[in-house]
Formats: C-alpha cells, structure tokens, sequence
C-alpha cells in the first residue's frame, strides 16, 4: 500500500510539541503546514511510539483484555504500527506500508487522540477523557454546539437492523445517502420507491442512554436516478436521499444548518462527524483493535474529529466531493461532518462512504444544493 497512506499518515502524525508528560497529561499537536510534511522526524516518531504504547496499554486494561489471548493481538498492532513509523521515518511519502502495518498506524492514529471516536451519552461526553487528545480544547469550546448538533443526527434502522445514519434537514425531513434508501425500500416498475414498514430512525440511540422511540420513514422525498454499488465508491453519482417521517404531535429534532458556500469547503478545516459507526464486515479489522478502540459497541452515536484532506478530487466529475479523515466504520454512511472551527454548528457535508484505511469521502452540501434545485428548494423551506 503506496503513495495515499503514506501521505495520508505523515500528514495527522507529522508535526507536534515537545512538551513533556504522559499521556494522560498533554497532547500531540497536528501540523499547521501539512504540505511540508515528508517524513517523519526520528524524535517524533519516537514521541508518538511512547504515548501510543501508553495509550493502547491504558485502552487494553480499560476493556478488561489484560489475560486474554486478544492482548497478544493488540500487541501486534503496536508492533506493527511502530515498524510503519519507522518506514515513515525512513522514506517519507514514498513510504510502502504493508495491511499490518497500516491497520498498526490506524490504531496509533486513533489511540493517541489524533483521530477519536468517543461514545456520546445524552449528547455529552467526558472532557477529562485522554482519548480526545489534541482535540479537547476546541471540543470542549463547542460543547454546546456539538450537543445541539447530535440530537439532530439519528440511527437509521431496519426493524432492529442498523442500516445506516441521517439528519434533520426540515420539519419531520431527514437527510441520507442513496445507498442506505436501497436497503429501506423497493422501487416498482415505474421507479416509484416504497419504504418498508420497519424502517425508522431512532435520534437516541446513545451509549448508556434511554431509549428513544424512533419515527417512522414514511416515504421518499427526492433521490438521484442512478442506483449506487456501496462497495464502490463511484464519484460520478450523487449518493443522496431526503425521507419524510411520520411526525404527528411528537416533537421533531430542530434541523441542522448546512453549509452554503462551497468555497469554504478548504483543506486542513477541522471537522467532526456525527454518526453510527457500524460493526465491520468479518476480517476487515482485527477483534483486539476493535475491542481495545470501540470496545466492542457499534451502531451507537459517536462524536469523531478530524479535518477535510482534500476540498476538490481530480477523478470527481461534478465537483461535489471532498475527502475527510473522521474515523468512520461501515453504518456511518449519511453521517453529518461538521465544522469545527467557526460555530460548530454547520453541516458541511454527507459523509457516504470511503476507501479503507486511505480517505473518507463526503458531498458537500454547498455544491448539492447547487446542483440539485429540487434539493436546494427542501433546504429553504
């Protein structure tokens, strides 16, 4: 695995400070100027090796892996994350990184607070948990923001199957990816779609929360023509779905303000996705990774921070596409990524889908509304 991992890599790891601690008692900077990054300083990589293996030791215990047989699997992952540390180190954006070695660099990723996935419970989190790493100041910031923001994101399900997410775009309308439409409904001959009577979303769905009683997905709004293979990421359809609920006297979650102007679409903005990270396909990731990391809980609400890598895609037909680095499983599909940095409330784009271990990919919502009059037209109601 060539070229994007590498790049990718270098550019969350590439730059911190040297201020001393464990930990549990600072954080690792992310680099201001991500394009001078081309490879990895030896006392970097050292830095970054200690806290992951302070981190990855703390997550093990914390999930109670310490006697079983999947610790030795965890201990692997470290191991082969620092051996792609030090082909970072060594050669740069040219660095060829094996499968082990990048799932070993994910961990890191996500374990030393680069790139988090924390669980939210009633729309809060812990400001005290290391896991938030370089991102606790400015989530802690927009706390408010994030709150408000994530109970307008729901878990879309089938009968008791999550299938994917979405959000209030609109009195009683949410907003998904087509993809996640086609596993909810059957369209007839005449391309008329019909939801099927177990679909819902549920605005809870939290660790450790009460229930929610979702709402009813009563029918299909507006979707694109083409059908989408969610196995293949195609930048040449518009994966997009607006579904209207069954409200009646219930209150509604509040509708998410979406972002108008692609031109603030811009590499290196600080974002978070909103979403439920699904359980992977079998062997996609390793079972220590997945305990240590999400604990084994899939399909609940998670708050995931990062940054848009790329604003504009060359292989994008429509121009609609940017690229993002917010941790996401399979089920974060219709994720809301969101702005870190001006208000924490604006959705910037529909996450749906990416290539593992490389890039997630999300439309941006300033060019669907653009391109899409019937889209723009819900979005002003």
């Amino acid at each position: 695995m060539t070229g994007r991992a590498a790049e990718r890599f270098l550019r969350i790891l590439g730059a911190g400070n040297n201020a001393a601690g464990t930990f549990t008692e600072r954080s690792i900077r992310a680099p201001q100027d991500r394009s001078d990054v081309k490879a990895l300083d030896q006392g970097r990589a050292d830095e970054i090796a200690g806290l992951a293996t302070e981190a990855l030791s703390i997550a093990v215990e914390s999930s109670g892996m310490e006697s079983l047989p999947q610790n030795e699997g965890m201990t692997k992952v470290l191991a082969d994350g620092k051996r792609g540390l030090g082909k970072l180190g060594q050669d740069g954006d040219a660095a060829i990184l094996t499968t082990d070695e990048t799932v070993g660099l994910e961990a890191i990723v996500i374990a030393t607070g680069q790139r988090p996935s924390l669980a939210l419970t009633d729309c809060g989190l812990d400001f005290a948990d290391a896991r938030l790493g370089i991102w606790r100041d400015a989530t802690t910031a927009f706390a408010g923001a994030i709150s408000k923001v994530c109970s307008s994101v729901g878990r879309i399900n089938l009968g008791g199957n999550h299938v994917g997410t979405g959000f209030a775009i609109g009195p009683g309308l949410v907003l998904t990816n087509r993809h996640v439409l086609q596993d909810l409904a059957v369209a007839d001959e005449n391309g008329k779609w019909r939801l099927q009577e177990q679909a819902g979303i549920d605005f809870g769905g939290e660790n450790a929360a009460v229930p929610v009683k979702p709402f009813a997905l009563a029918e299909l709004v507006l979707t694109t023509a083409a059908t989408i293979d969610p196995a293949k990421i195609d930048f040449g359809k518009i994966d997009l779905a607006v579904l209207r609920c069954e409200v009646g006297d219930r209150a509604f979650p509040e509708r998410l303000s979406l972002e108008s102007q692609q031109s603030d679409v811009i590499e290196g903005r600080d974002t978070y996705a909103i979403g439920f990270p699904g359980k992977p396909r079998p062997g996609a990731e390793p079972f220590s990774l997945l305990k240590a990391m999400f604990d084994f809980k899939f399909g609940v609400k998670r708050y995931s921070p990062g940054q848009i890598e790329h604003a504009h895609l060359d292989t994008d037909p429509r121009q609609t596409v940017f690229s993002h680095d917010c941790t996401t499983l399979g089920g974060s599909s219709g994720s809301a990524i969101v702005d870190l940095g001006e208000d924490g409330l604006r959705v910037i784009g529909l996450h749906f889908g990416g290539n593992p271990k490389i890039g997630n990919y999300a439309h941006s919502v300033a060019a669907i509304r653009t391109l899409l009059s019937d889209f723009a037209s819900y979005l002003e109601s």
